[in-house]
């Protein structure tokens, strides 16, 4: 299972549809909290949750994106780290809370600064007593260009007014900014510290952004002082309300229907499929997800305490349609996943006909033009999955006549690569269309912009205005079929 979670509602939107989406995994969930004060997650006994594996990449100020990000050159001050170190501090010291013993975690930024890096670093490992270690990296990954840690560094204001010491604040308020743990090490401590094992990846050297990463060992259980500060909090905005997860049942009647349809093999574990509704709901929910036992697990027990925006991944969509013999079609999202329990519906077929379907500029492919058009007409309308290879099943829309891919242009274009097709001009076509929709959705939003400004100017005739649409209440839906 794979936890992957973001503070900000529309990062955790844009995760869910730009990645997981053409990932496709069972063993993911996606959450939306403050990481410095992320919950104690539990398992179906009731124990606590632990990871193998923790990747940190905290908020930081971003100064390693120089490169694409040329205004930082103008805005930057000392002040962007020093606002952000105890946050930073906070959220690793949540990570290595959250590891098992024996399990590594990665911290990263993507700032020089080493008020962000080894400053946090070196405070995590104070605070660990001895129960975290850093790991030495210069054996992995042997042509990636990096530099090592530094051990000694210097501590400005805003003003860049420098600090050796905090013996030398003398204005109060500075003294709740600049604190101990943004000063480098003893030499004794950097000796056991080891940040000689950290890294830092400059954008020069190898054609990259800027980049600090450590790795860190847990070796023993961590006890940290619960007194110490974790910073301020992350006033999280609510743009979605958290629908519940509710999954199938015992002979669930929907998967009777899927299941003789389909030939889905009696193996499969139908009730991981789930819906995001209340259950007095249940039976009108459009789409059916799918998630593994440990994701299914993990929801179940932790729903009420974490905001879970996704989990698992698109199985199933319901269909109204006069056609097809099933209430449900197939999702290409998940089908890669529930093609091996499948003996109904899916047609093996040559790879000219494939290329065919994939390369044809019509959404519905005449049957006739394809060599494999008996054995796709002897399947019952509707949903059915075509192959050239097991590992890339592709559903399809069967009609009287016709056949439709029921796939996105990227997913076109990853299995005309897998297939060996030179996709350089389909790309390029693309790309231009895209620009030219949102050359067009621009002029859109502007002509809607101007007519709602003239429609807030007051009216002579009349001191009654009907209610703008902006201000009609709109009802909430949740991210995970949002996303649909």
């Amino acid at each position: 299972m794979v936890i992957a979670n973001d503070v900000d509602m529309k990062r955790c939107y844009m995760l869910i549809h730009h990645t997981l989406k053409r990932f496709r995994t069972a063993a993911c969930a996606v959450t939306c909290e403050d990481a410095a004060r992320f919950p104690h997650i539990s398992d179906s006994d009731g124990g606590l949750i632990q990871f193998d594996r923790v990747l940190a990449d905290v908020i930081c100020s971003g100064d390693g994106t120089l490169r694409k990000n040329p205004e930082i050159w103008k805005k930057w001050t000392p002040q962007d780290g020093l606002g952000l170190h105890r946050m930073q501090i906070a959220i690793a010291r949540k990570g290595a809370q959250q590891l098992k013993v024996g399990g590594r975690m990665v911290y990263s930024t993507c700032s020089m600064n080493p008020i962000e890096d080894e400053a946090v670093v070196a405070q995590l490992l104070r605070d660990s007593k001895g129960s975290l270690k850093l790991v030495d990296t210069s054996s992995l990954l042997p042509e990636l260009k990096r530099e090592t840690g530094v051990v000694q560094w210097k501590v400005f204001d805003r003003d860049m007014k420098l600090y050796k010491s905090l013996e030398d604040i003398s204005e109060e308020k500075m003294k709740k900014v600049i604190v101990s743990s943004l000063f480098p090490p003893t030499e004794q401590e950097a000796k056991e510290m080891n940040l000689h094992f950290t890294m830092r990846i400059t954008p020069h050297a190898q054609d990259t952004g800027g980049f600090f990463v450590a790795l860190i060992e847990k070796v023993s259980e961590t006890s940290f002082d619960p007194s110490a500060a974790n910073g301020p909090a992350w006033k999280k905005k609510k743009m979605f309300k958290d629908e519940p997860f509710t999954f199938l049942k015992l002979d669930d009647e929907r998967w009777n229907d899927i299941r003789n349809h389909y030939g889905v093999d009696e193996s499969f574990l139908y009730q991981n499929l789930f819906s995001r509704r209340l259950e007095s709901n249940d039976a009108n929910s459009r789409q059916l997800f799918y998630a593994n036992d440990a994701v299914k697990n993990f929801v179940k027990e932790n729903m009420s305490k974490v905001s879970i925006q996704n989990a698992g991944m698109k199985m199933f969509s319901r269909t109204e349609g006069k056609v097809e013999n099933t209430r449900f079609r197939l999702s290409q999202e998940g089908i890669r996943y529930l093609f091996k329990f499948m003996q109904k519906q899916k047609v093996k077929i040559g790879t000219e006909d494939m290329l065919f379907m994939l390369k044809s500029d019509e959404n519905l492919v005449p049957l006739e033009k394809l060599e494999c058009k008996g054995d796709v007409r002897k399947q019952q309308n509707g949903t059915v999955v075509v192959y050239c290879d097991d590992d890339e099943p592709v559903c399809t829309w069967v009609g009287y006549h016709t056949i439709a891919p029921y796939i996105s242009k990227e997913e076109r274009l990853h299995l005309l690569r897998m297939m060996g097709v030179d996709c350089a001009e389909i790309e390029l076509l693309m790309k231009s269309k895209r620009k030219e929709k949102a050359a067009q959705d621009r002029e859109a939003a502007w002509a809607r912009k101007e007519e709602a400004a003239k429609a807030a100017e007051p009216s002579s005739s009349s001191t009654d205005a009907p209610e703008s649409a902006e201000t009609l209440e709109i009802p909430e839906e949740n991210v995970q079929e949002m996303t649909e």
